[in-house]
C-alpha cells in the first residue's frame, strides 16, 4: 500500500484541528465490485488480506465450526459490512481482522504484514497502532468525561501532548459533540455515547475501523444518525470501516456487504443469499 494512502487519515485530521469549524469536501472512493468467486476479492492494495481462514471452538462436549475456509480482501477507504445470522461466523472473523483472535489454520496480513507468528505484545501494539474500535455496548468508562474516553487509547500509548489534545477536541466537534466534553457516559443517551466511541476509534489516526453490531443498542432514528455520520467520516478521511451485522438498517448504507453462512462465505454481492 502507498505511503500516500495511509498517511491520508491522519493529514485530514491535522486539517480538522486546524479549523474543526470547516466544512469539509467529500470524496468517497469507489465503491468495490461484486466478483464471483470463493475468494470474495476486493481491489489490489488491500488493508486486510485473508486466506482460507479455518476457526473451530471447543465448549465443553461441543466443537462448533466458527470458520471453514474463508478468504476475504479489504480495500482502503472500504465501508464493508459482514452479515449473517447468529451463528454465522461474523464475530469470529471481525476478531480475525482486528487481531484478536488468531485462526486454526489460514493466513491473516494486515497491511501485507503476515501476522501469523506474531508474540501477543506485537498483536497488540499492532492493535493500538492500526486499528480503531467501535463496540455494541460503547465501552466507555463510566468515570471519564467524554473528552477523557477519547484520550484514553493515547494514554494507553503514554503520550499525551498539546497536539493530543486538540485532537481529541476536534474529533468531538467533528461528531457533533463539541459542548459535552465533560459529560459523563450516565449523562449521555445511546446515540452521544456512540458518537464518542466512534472519536476515540479515530483518535488514533487508525487505518481501519471494525465496528461489531454498532447499532444493536440503538433507537431506528439514532441508528441513522449513527451510520450517517461513520459514511461521512469514511468519505472525508478516507478511513475504512468493516461491521459485523444482521441489521438492514446497516447493510443498507455499505459499499459492500459479505454474507456468512455456517462459517463460509456465501456471498458479496449485498443481496441476502
Amino acid at each position: 500500500m502507498s505511503t500516500e494512502v495511509l498517511a491520508r487519515p491522519a493529514a485530514r485530521l491535522k486539517e480538522i484541528v486546524a479549523d474543526s469549524a470547516s466544512t469539509l469536501a467529500g470524496r468517497g472512493p469507489a465503491a468495490a465490485a461484486a466478483s464471483g468467486g470463493a475468494a470474495l476479492r476486493a481491489p489490489a492494495g488491500s488493508i486486510v488480506s485473508l486466506n482460507n481462514l479455518h476457526k473451530t471452538y471447543h465448549l465443553g462436549q461441543t466443537t462448533v465450526q466458527a470458520l471453514r475456509g474463508v478468504s476475504l480482501d479489504v480495500a482502503p477507504g472500504e465501508l464493508l459490512a459482514i452479515c449473517g445470522p447468529s451463528g454465522s461466523g461474523k464475530t469470529t472473523l471481525l476478531n480475525m481482522i482486528g487481531l484478536i483472535d488468531r485462526p486454526d489454520s489460514g493466513r491473516v496480513l494486515l497491511d501485507g504484514q503476515d501476522v501469523g507468528g506474531f508474540s501477543p505484545d506485537r498483536m497488540a501494539a499492532l492493535r493500538n497502532r492500526n486499528i480503531g474500535f467501535i463496540f455494541q455496548s460503547f465501552n466507555l468508562m463510566p468515570v471519564l468525561t467524554a473528552y477523557e474516553n477519547v484520550l484514553l487509547p493515547l494514554q494507553i500509548r503514554g503520550r499525551i501532548g498539546r497536539a493530543e489534545r486538540e485532537k481529541a477536541r476536534a474529533l468531538l466537534a467533528e461528531v457533533g459533540l463539541a459542548e459535552h466534553l465533560d459529560a459523563r457516559p450516565d449523562r449521555m443517551s445511546g446515540g452521544q455515547r456512540q458518537r464518542v466511541a466512534i472519536a476515540r476509534a479515530l483518535v488514533t489516526d487508525p487505518q481501519l475501523v471494525i465496528a461489531d453490531e454498532p447499532t444493536a443498542n440503538l433507537d431506528t432514528d439514532t441508528s441513522f444518525k449513527v451510520l450517517a455520520l461513520i459514511g461521512r467520516l469514511n468519505r472525508t478521511l478516507g478511513i475504512t470501516f468493516v461491521f459485523s451485522t444482521h441489521d438492514s438498517r446497516v447493510t443498507d448504507h455499505m459499499q459492500r456487504c459479505v454474507w456468512l453462512k455456517d462459517g463460509r462465505a456465501a456471498n458479496l454481492t449485498g443481496a441476502q443469499p
